[in-house]
């Protein structure tokens, strides 16, 4: 290779020019070679391919740095390996105190009324592939209570249904519901169910603490976020029900990018100890009082199947 009048052997260098030097000035001009051709929308491959008489030139020139320099690659390849190495320890120290300071939270927390189990409405057989609503339009007595005592048929409210991850939240504290039983289910719906915290509110400072955390599950942040501040308004004792629903949370909003929210539908309230579920009627005045977002829902006078089924 010639530069100027001087031409250059494997094992020379510029004149004037140390090979420390050199290896500095050529990987500087390929890193930032490497950032335009990216910027230009190129892939790794494209890009490797346009810089490789240069990385092999680069090559040449370590392979005369003396064994010990840092510049070489076997020395950078330990040192970044040492530093990778460091920074998990650091990220192993720093999860493992965030997940004490969040189970020492969960802990002194008190726990709301966790969401009950919603049971279908009609009747039905089969699980899983087979599930099915036996036609015709039959009440689920059994589960539900409708169809039977001293008013078969009451007014009810259809809500929709939102198929997001179930969580519940105060005004200072957020939980995500867990299925404590998985697919082994008892009997008794009302054990199957228990809280997970997920974030606390910091009072002094007035922020939410969690949601963040390295392992935190950022697509929760997302749906919250736009909310903390009308959830920390929440009266003392209140506790509201929602679900979480993202582009990937289940299958349902893949077809969304970007779609990240809440779907309030029910509300509790606690004192001294004992809890109530509220009725849907208070559930909507609460959701307007604080701005959250609602399930959609439709008022009926009388519960009569038919209609409900036809619909």
């Amino acid at each position: 290779e010639e530069v100027g009048n001087c031409r250059v052997e494997p094992n020379c260098r510029m004149a004037g020019n140390s090979v420390d030097e050199e290896v500095d000035a050529l990987a500087a001009e390929i890193r930032q070679l490497k950032a335009e051709l990216k910027s230009q929308g190129l892939g790794s491959n494209e890009i490797n391919k346009m810089v490789a008489e240069k990385v092999q030139r680069l090559q040449s020139l370590k392979s005369q740095l003396a064994s010990d320099d840092p510049r070489k690659d076997e020395a950078f390849f330990a040192r970044q390996k040492k530093e990778a190495e460091e920074a998990q320890k650091r990220k192993q120290e720093q999860t493992a105190q965030q997940n004490k300071a969040l189970q020492e939270e969960e802990n002194r927390a008190p726990q709301p009324l966790i969401q009950r189990k919603i049971f279908h409405l009609f009747a039905h057989v089969g699980t899983g592939p087979t599930f099915h609503y036996k036609p015709p339009a039959t009440l689920n007595t059994k589960d539900c209570g409708f169809g039977g005592g001293a008013v078969p048929q009451p007014p009810v409210y259809v809500t929709e249904k939102w198929d997001g991850t179930t969580m519940q939240a105060t005004a200072k504290h957020i939980f995500k519901r867990i299925d404590l039983q998985g697919k082994k289910r008892g009997t008794d719906p009302s054990q199957r169910y228990g809280l997970r915290l997920l974030a606390w509110r910091d009072e002094e400072k007035g922020t939410w603490c969690g949601l963040d955390f390295i392992e935190a599950d950022e697509r929760f942040f997302e749906a919250l976020k736009p909310y903390l501040a009308k959830i920390a308004a929440l009266e003392d004792g209140l506790c509201v029900y929602f679900e979480a629903v993202h582009t990937d949370i289940n299958a349902n909003f893949k077809q969304l990018p970007g779609f990240a929210d809440i779907r309030v539908f029910d509300f509790s309230r606690s004192a001294g100890g004992s809890g109530k579920f509220l009725p849907f009627s208070e559930t909507i005045e609460l959701a307007k009082r604080y701005d959250l977002p609602l399930v959609g829902y439709d008022y009926r006078e009388k519960l009569c199947p038919e209609e409900i089924w036809s619909d």
